[in-house]
């Protein structure tokens, strides 16, 4: 929590004239109207102490002969939340804000904090009737904060840094209440059916051009990319093309399609590829077939959960939040553990603790499982065949199967089958993940004669990673290697990562790591160890390398954010630099520069020089994302000048069904969109009809995306993920008129790929409804009264409060239909029952405020 320092708020001169009238003014006219209560002739008189968010405390307070104030202590450190503590008949302890406590020896007038025992006069300290009276001063002190005494207001306000106890609880308990709701409303979201609606469009184009020579008619190839909704899947058909003095003659161009459709609502069949498709399954292969599996097309699975129950000392207090969500909490007398989902790949859980003495830690906790992990009890399949794309095979077929069988283990098997010129073959293989939640996580894939591969991956603490990953693999199997692929081989590498609580120098982070590759007959191709830090601005790293056909070389980079003045036109550039070191001397020194600002985009320079080589090889690369494309140039000089270099451009262009087109430097194919227009809905028929009012420059929010309509109210949002359920809100903050409201409470939506979605924001003017709550004889009072404004047809409920004589007022109602009642926690309290029970309410467009007839609170029992 980012400390500020409090608002304060002084006493108003009425309450003043007020508290003068009540103590017959004696504090401005000395010796008049106030009693002495002790031989000192300490007079008493009362005191407002105020401070942010608290309400006021109205207390006593004493004045000697002197006109030294005096104020009570323990009734204004409770308020705020620093309860003392009695150690002895003498002794108090008062929370500090070091977690430790401060000690006020009332026998001994002293006070002792931090290792320091400072004096306190007689007059600074008295105790009466079990109260102890402090100065102004001392309770400054007492209470590490600021005290300003207005005695032409007869108030105290008191700010500290951080906020007192009080104070921050009223803060936690802010957060919390929104956090909450929120959480609610995610729910909603997530519970909420909205269909899918399989539409049939054209849409986006890719385009890309790119060269490896300077001079583009020696080779420049050429591709593009029409993508298409069709019965809401993705439809997409390319080419890709060559020409120049280099170009192939035998493949001077390539065509490719697919289509693929997702069934979000369907356990059996979820998504369908048929055409040139990744397979899924043990290995990625490329093929031109079909592929069907009843696996989501966004994976989201809770695998139970984890109690959290961090170790805290006495009197604090803790609250655990996942991705904004609050899951649990606890107060000052109880810390049970709370229950955190443990959901795939990174779960980061932040804990946020409170102390008594205003203290804040925050603590993130990271827990990570394999993303192959399924929840308990679901059966998930994939099958694929084709023809072979880019592979040594012509044909092939595979059949995969998992089952989440434990809650933290998932098993599965499958096969590949492949043929070619020489025969056919059937490989099985079986994979399994798993996660103690905490501490560890691994996986397994075996596949006989082809491939072993085991890894872990460990967490003792939540500033410490370790890994271990081993593998056997014959050729065509196992990860990319530059080894030759004629015979089997393996590779290891083990790595510690620790996140330092207290950073040494510069380093944040440390890790190192150990790895290496050979083959099954036993020798060692590939060795390297490494040891790197991440720095406060930058990045380090030191390097030692055994490869074949070069020389064992230890080598050394860094790269680092350069402070300059360049910062303030929000140019931050980066410097690396590299160094190796072999036995023969020094092998390669290389030096470079990055710069970056959206306006002219990212340029880089780098110089290297490499043993054998007379001169340095220099680098010079240019990118930048224009709105209709991105530009990406390279430029290689070397010992016969320029002698290298490559230019490409790549771009494309999305259309919505209303004819609007939008352009972008990235790929658009199989993204979805949403379009509609923004309106005052003047006659509330939920349609863009005469009379109706077009709403420009309105803002709104789309999932993660925001858009803004133009002058005619009309909004495009792109890019977004096809399938899933969005939900449209509309930013009030940017809205003109703040009575303007959307029809509903809650607007979604679900992208089809490859076009746009429709989705209209109607917007009305909100309504007042005025009424009144009258409290018959034996009902304590009217005021103070929850009254609950419920719609009919479903939605959020409207809650308000009854003013001190039982009329209520709410405000930015929607039109429709609703049912008034006083809230039960009301009715309980007061032990009343409301005649009628309720109200029927009908809001029509046309009433700006409807005043409703009174309800009536009876004591229960009667008639």
């Amino acid at each position: 929590m980012n400390a500020s320092r409090i608002q304060l708020r002084a006493g108003s001169s009425r309450r003043a004239a007020f508290a003068c009238a009540l103590v017959g003014c004696a504090l401005l006219f000395p010796g008049r109207g106030m009693a002495q209560v002790t031989p000192q002739a300490y007079e008493e008189g009362i005191i407002a102490v105020a401070a942010q968010d608290l309400p006021v405390l109205t207390s006593i307070m004493l004045v000697d002969s002197a006109g030294q104030v005096l104020l009570p202590l323990l009734q204004i450190a409770g308020h705020m939340g620093l309860t003392p503590v009695r150690q002895d008949s003498a002794t108090l302890r008062i929370p500090r804000l070091d977690g430790g406590f401060t000690l006020l020896d009332l026998a001994a007038h002293t006070i002792t904090a931090a290792g320091v025992t400072t004096p306190v006069a007689p007059a600074e300290l008295v105790v009466r009737n079990d109260e102890v009276y402090v100065t102004t001063a001392r309770l400054a002190t007492l209470i590490e904060g600021n005290a300003v005494l207005d005695m032409a207001t007869l108030s105290l306000t008191l700010d500290r840094i951080p906020p007192f106890p009080a104070q921050q609880q009223v803060l936690i308990d802010q957060q919390r209440a929104v956090l909450i709701a929120r959480d609610s409303y995610n729910r909603r979201v997530e519970g909420s059916r909205v269909p899918y609606r399989p539409l049939t469009n054209a849409g986006t184009i890719d385009w890309g051009v790119s060269s490896h020579y300077l001079d583009p008619r020696k080779l420049t190839q050429f591709r593009a990319e029409l993508g298409a909704a069709v019965w809401g899947g993705a439809l997409a058909l390319g080419a890709t093309a060559t020409a120049g003095t280099n170009a192939n003659e035998s493949t001077p161009h390539e065509f490719f399609g697919r289509y693929l459709r997702a069934f979000p609502d369907n356990e059996r069949i979820s998504q369908v590829g048929i055409g040139d498709i990744v397979t899924t399954g043990l290995f990625a292969r490329f093929i031109r077939g079909l592929q069907v599996t009843n696996a989501p097309q966004h994976r989201s699975y809770d695998l139970g959960e984890i109690l959290v129950r961090p170790d805290l000392p006495a009197g604090w207090q803790y609250e655990v939040l996942q991705n904004g969500q609050l899951l649990g909490f606890s107060d000052a007398v109880t810390q049970a553990p709370v229950a955190v989902p443990l959901r795939l790949g990174t779960t980061p859980v932040l804990v946020r603790m409170y102390g008594p003495g205003g203290q804040e830690v925050v603590n993130t906790l990271l827990y990570q499982t394999p993303t192959t992990l399924l929840e308990r009890g679901r059966f998930e399949y994939a099958a694929a065949a084709g023809n072979c794309v880019a592979e040594s095979c012509t044909r092939f077929g595979q059949i995969d199967a998992r089952y989440g069988g434990w809650t933290r283990l998932t098993i599965g098997a499958g096969a590949e089958y492949l043929s070619d010129t020489t025969g056919s073959a059937i490989r099985p293989y079986a994979v399994s993940s798993f996660t103690t939640g905490e501490h560890f996580t691994g996986e397994l894939e075996v596949m006989p004669d082809a491939l072993y591969r085991a890894s872990l991956m460990a967490f003792p603490r939540p500033a410490s990673t370790g890994r271990i990953t081993f593998g056997f693999s014959e050729a065509g199997y196992g990860r990319v290697s530059v080894l030759p692929d004629s015979k089997g081989r393996w590779d290891g590498e083990a790595s510690w990562e620790e996140r330092l609580a207290r950073p040494i120098g510069p380093i944040r982070s440390l890790r190192t790591s150990i790895g290496g590759t050979g083959f099954t007959d036993g020798s060692i191709a590939h060795r390297r160890v490494s040891l790197a830090g991440t720095l406060g601005n930058g990045f380090a790293e030191l390097r030692w390398e055994k490869a074949p056909g070069t020389p064992t070389a230890v080598r050394a980079q860094a790269s680092m954010l350069v402070p300059t003045s360049l910062a303030r036109f929000g140019i931050r550039p980066v410097a690396t630099a590299g160094l190796g070191i072999s036995r023969t001397g020094i092998s390669l020194i290389s030096i470079g520069a990055v710069a970056q600002k959206s306006s002219f985009g990212t340029l880089s320079l780098s110089a290297d020089w490499a043993r054998g080589t007379h001169e340095p090889r220099l680098t010079l690369s240019w990118q930048r994302s224009f709105s209709a494309m991105l530009a990406v140039t390279r430029l290689t000089s070397g010992p016969r000048g320029t002698d290298g270099g490559s230019m490409s451009m790549t771009g494309a262009i999305f259309a919505a069904p209303d004819g609007e087109l939008d352009v972008s430097g990235l790929p658009r194919e199989g993204y979805g969109g949403v379009y509609g227009s923004v309106f005052v809905d003047n006659d509330a028929n939920g349609e863009f009809s005469p009379g109706d009012e077009a709403v420009p420059d309105a803002r709104l929010i789309i999932g993660n995306t925001r858009a803004v309509a133009n002058q005619s109210g009309i909004y495009h949002a792109w890019e977004l993920l096809p399938y899933s359920v969005l939900r449209v809100s509309l930013d009030s903050t940017t809205i003109a008129d703040p009575t303007w409201i959307t029809a509903q409470s809650a607007i979604f939506a679900r992208p089809v790929p490859n076009t746009a979605v429709r989705v209209d924001i109607p917007i009305l003017r909100t309504r007042e409804v005025v009424g009144r709550i009258s409290a018959v004889e034996g009902v304590a009072t009217a005021g103070g009264v929850s009254v609950q404004l419920a719609p009919i047809d479903g939605g959020e409920t409207l809650t308000v409060s009854t003013f001190s004589d039982g009329e209520f007022y709410i405000s930015r109602v929607r039109p429709g239909r609703y049912r008034l009642t006083v809230a039960q926690s009301s009715l309980n309290a007061l032990g009343a029952t409301s005649d009628p029970e309720g109200l029927e309410v009908t809001i029509e467009p046309s009433v700006e405020v409807l005043e409703l007839p009174p309800l009536y609170l009876r004591p229960r029992g009667r008639v």
